[in-house]
């Protein structure tokens, strides 16, 4: 269960000792010098949620923010989000084209019998028909509630990415997702899932609340103790191979740009993590204090005006620009349509645009078929708050903003001739 509580943070332990005292200051914040570097740069410990009380950020990280020339997450914060919602579609894609495994395929004979009657009194059905999607989804709902319980709109590392972005600065990732993806995987501990479906209030919330105490007191050493480690003791190899790269991929960027790193609080202790590993590769590594901290809502920056990104669309039929480089949505083209999306999770925002070719038969019913046809899909399951028509470039069209269960949209719907 303890992995659990930071899943969404996503090779030996011996071959990494490097004969140092590992105690560490209780501080988040690390400046990173020597080793040719021409200007500091900075690594942050965070945690990837939405409570407000670990946006408490010191003036020192900020201070670091606006004298570095970038920015990188773990993953770049720029694309993540269209990343995360091609990879839901295909995941839901192949749950509908497959049989989802039975939890009884997936665990030892002993795990099953302890379970399977407190599994049949959780979902209300013979122990044999409960599957692994089962479990899924309790766990992805306890995410969603934790996530929209915060009071900060994103996450912390996605909003100190839109902090940066505003400034005008560099912004990127240190691992590409598969190397997360490969830690979420290793997190899919069935009986790890059993315990999270039967205690899920009381044992994660519980445990989530200590741990966010032991983050806001910035105690290192408590999280390496208590983060990432087998059942047996033993360090979590997943966890060490990514720490190896997060170092190597910090030292080339901090080489071309001061930076500063933000990446997960439990990447830094210990003798196989971040802070060890970039002084072994030759980097001064020290604490930073910072003399006090500052509420979110009272940060202010100077604000760069950064120009939108063109959207490429097949054929140059229509032309628009999104605040970020658009991808394409791999579900809908293999369904032969082009759906472009920019996720700006950095601000919680979607940007989605698709051109849909309107059979001759279906234009002769006239424009306000059309409209009331799109309108009335969309906002199924929402309600339309105000509907007016708009006109772009001569483009005369309607536009509609819909209540929906996940916020609001607004939408515009352009029919040319």
């Amino acid at each position: 269960m303890r992995k659990l509580i930071l899943s969404a943070t996503i090779l030996l332990s011996g071959l990494f000792t490097f004969g140092q005292d590992t105690k560490l200051t209780n501080t988040l914040l690390w400046r990173i010098t020597g080793n040719g570097l021409s200007k500091p740069s900075y690594l942050y410990g965070t945690m990837h949620l939405t409570d407000k009380r670990i946006f408490q950020l010191g003036d020192s990280v900020y201070k670091a923010l606006e004298q570095t020339d970038g920015f990188a997450a773990e993953l770049d914060m720029n694309r993540l989000g269209t990343q995360m919602m091609n990879q839901f579609l295909n995941n839901e894609e192949q749950k509908n084209a497959t049989e989802p495994p039975k939890v009884k395929e997936r665990v030892s004979e002993e795990t099953w019998n302890k379970y399977k009657l407190l599994l049949e009194k959780k979902f209300n059905k013979k122990a044999d028909k409960i599957t692994v999607d089962d479990l899924d989804n309790i766990e992805s709902k306890l995410q969603l509630d934790l996530f929209k319980k915060g009071d900060m709109p994103t996450f912390l590392d996605a909003w100190l990415s839109g902090q940066a972005r505003k400034q005008g600065k560099w912004v990127g990732g240190i691992e590409d997702l598969e190397d997360q993806l490969e830690h979420m995987n290793d997190f899919g501990d069935i009986e790890e899932k059993i315990q999270l479906a039967l205690f899920d209030d009381n044992y994660y919330r519980g445990s989530l609340e200590w741990f966010i105490k032991v983050y806001t007191n910035q105690q290192l050493d408590t999280i390496d103790a208590f983060m990432y480690r087998e059942e047996d003791g033993k360090k979590d190899y997943i966890m060490i191979k990514r720490n190896l790269k997060m170092a190597r991929r910090m030292d080339s960027l901090s080489a071309i740009r001061s930076t500063l790193f933000a990446v997960g609080a439990a990447h830094l202790p210990g003798d196989s993590g971040v802070i060890a590993l970039l002084r072994s590769r030759g980097f001064t590594v020290t604490p930073v204090i910072s003399s006090k901290k500052i509420n979110p809502d009272k940060y202010t920056s100077k604000a760069v005006e950064i120009p939108w990104t063109p959207v490429a669309v097949n054929d140059n039929v229509y032309a628009l620009q999104m605040p970020g480089v658009a991808e394409g949505i791999e579900m809908f083209e293999s369904m032969g349509l082009e759906m472009k999306m920019y996720f700006d999770i950095s601000f919680m925002k979607m940007y989605m645009t698709m051109g849909i070719e309107v059979p001759e038969e279906r234009r002769k019913l006239g424009a306000d078929s059309l409209y009331n046809g799109l309108r009335s899909r969309y906002a199924s399951k929402g309600e339309v708050l105000k509907e007016k028509p708009v006109t772009v470039n001569g483009v005369e069209g309607r536009e509609y903003r819909i209540s929906t269960y996940e916020g609001e949209m607004k939408m515009q719907i352009f029919i040319p001739e």
